[in-house]
């Protein structure tokens, strides 16, 4: 029941029944709306998964960005904290 619903929501293709009298170009048609749904959804999953990708990898790379500013600045703090030690040791020897 629950599956049906959903498809129904979605706009799935088990709900539409062809008509018993159809003509061959009224099938086509059918069809044809049928493929261009499909299409359309196709479409848009895409574009979703595209974005959540675009998402992701600025994700990493801000990471990536924090990691080298987080390694720079380890490096200065030492560089300043050896410059200090040293200026301490050589006024007080």
């Amino acid at each position: 029941m629950f599956n049906w619903i959903v498809d129904f929501i979605r706009g799935g293709d088990d709900l539409e029944v062809a008509p018993v009298d159809e003509t061959p170009e009224e099938k086509t048609k059918r069809e044809e709306r049928l493929e261009s749904r499909r299409q359309r959804w196709e479409d848009r999953r895409k574009k979703r998964e595209a974005k959540r990708n675009y998402r992701i990898e600025k994700i990493h790379a801000l990471k990536e960005k924090i990691y080298a500013v987080a390694a720079k600045r380890k490096w200065l703090f030492l560089i300043i904290a050896a410059v200090i030690v040293g200026y301490l040791v050589f006024k007080f020897v």
